[in-house]
């Protein structure tokens, strides 16, 4: 594709004054994909948590609700604790060694 065709394609504006193009969003447009965003991670933590235990099938290794709800609240507890820790520790793997998920 050509440049000018790309330019013709781009929905940002040109600014009068300066040689700059902006574009602008609304506070609606900035609200829903704040929104999606937050979707996005509630989804991927409810991943995280039952990835260990078969994905989609939800198989636990205990049978009871009990003892099910508390294998949930530990694994839920598990991924804070392995987000956290990659969060405040540096990336140098050979120092700090990720915990591999089983």
């Amino acid at each position: 594709m050509s440049k000018q065709h790309l330019k013709d394609k781009c929905f940002a504006k040109k600014l009068k004054k300066k040689d700059l193009s902006v574009i602008r969003f609304s506070n609606d447009s900035i609200r829903v994909a704040n929104q999606r965003k937050q979707f996005s991670a509630v989804e991927s933590t409810l991943r995280s948590v039952i990835h260990p235990f078969g994905g989609h099938l939800c198989r636990m290794p205990v049978r009871g609700k009990l003892r099910i709800k508390t294998m949930t609240i530990l694994s839920a507890t598990m991924v804070n604790i392995r987000r956290i820790t990659e969060y405040l520790l540096p990336n140098d793997e050979a120092e700090y060694p990720k915990l591999a998920m089983n």
